[in-house]
């Protein structure tokens, strides 16, 4: 009877350039009625006596997920999932607001970071045009605000604050006021929601796969490289 030991990747491919047995390779999909695309790769290296076994999971939304935001050539943002060096563009509902319950604070932090990365990327044309929307806003508002104060007491009618509403409403959150202010002004400046949320269907489960593919053949190509023989069964 032979004995079995697990192993890690290092020690195998050690083993295999040093031992004479069978050598071979299988990628079977998860037995998980949930996660479905995660992938399996088992390696034996037989030596009669003794039988070294490998397993790795590849868990496909196992990714690593940067914390820096980035901007495509659209100025959509997106984070970088990794596999190992490899990424894709993960585009994300809520960088349009799509939050869930529960996650105003998350939401917070998140167009907070996208902000300051957007402006250390920018030449400063962003900036500058967010200043120049920023002062006229400025002085809508007050009108607004004043109208509207003046209107409970009967003088004058009520502004509607047409074309700047949507800002008011931040206005009473002194201390967060200029991220969303300045974070919805972006999306409605520079992010054509239908296409983003296009790419949020469309570009990212295709990327994803992509990459997640190229991972896995990468473990693939160690063993093959290393003489180990596929088993499809």
């Amino acid at each position: 009877m032979a004995r079995v030991e697990n192993i890690s990747l290092d020690r195998m491919l050690g083993l295999s350039s040093k031992l004479d047995g069978t050598k071979l390779y299988k990628i079977t999909k998860s037995s998980s009625e949930i996660f479905t695309k995660d992938l399996i790769i088992k390696a034996i290296l037989d030596c009669n006596k003794f039988l070294y076994h490998y397993r790795k999971k590849f868990d496909y939304y196992g990714y690593e997920k940067s914390n820096q935001v980035f901007f495509d050539k659209e100025k959509n943002p997106y984070w970088k999932a990794f596999f190992s060096n490899e990424f894709f563009r993960l585009y994300d509902g809520i960088f349009l607001g799509h939050y869930g319950c529960g996650g105003y604070q998350k939401y917070l932090g998140v167009i907070n970071r996208a902000r300051s990365d957007l402006l250390s990327s920018d030449s400063g044309e962003i900036l500058e045009r967010y200043n120049e929307f920023y002062k006229r806003y400025s002085s809508q508002r007050d009108e607004v605000v004043s109208s509207r104060i003046r209107a409970q007491f009967g003088i004058g009618k009520k502004n509607t604050g047409k074309g700047i509403i949507e800002y008011l409403r931040f206005e009473n959150d002194d201390e967060n006021k200029d991220v969303f202010i300045f974070w919805n002004w972006f999306l409605n400046d520079f992010i054509d929601e239908a296409e983003y949320e296009r790419k949020i269907k469309i570009v990212t489960p295709a990327e994803h796969k992509r990459v997640f593919k190229k991972y896995v053949r990468k473990y693939i190509k160690i063993f093959e490289d290393a003489g180990f023989r596929r088993v499809e069964k």
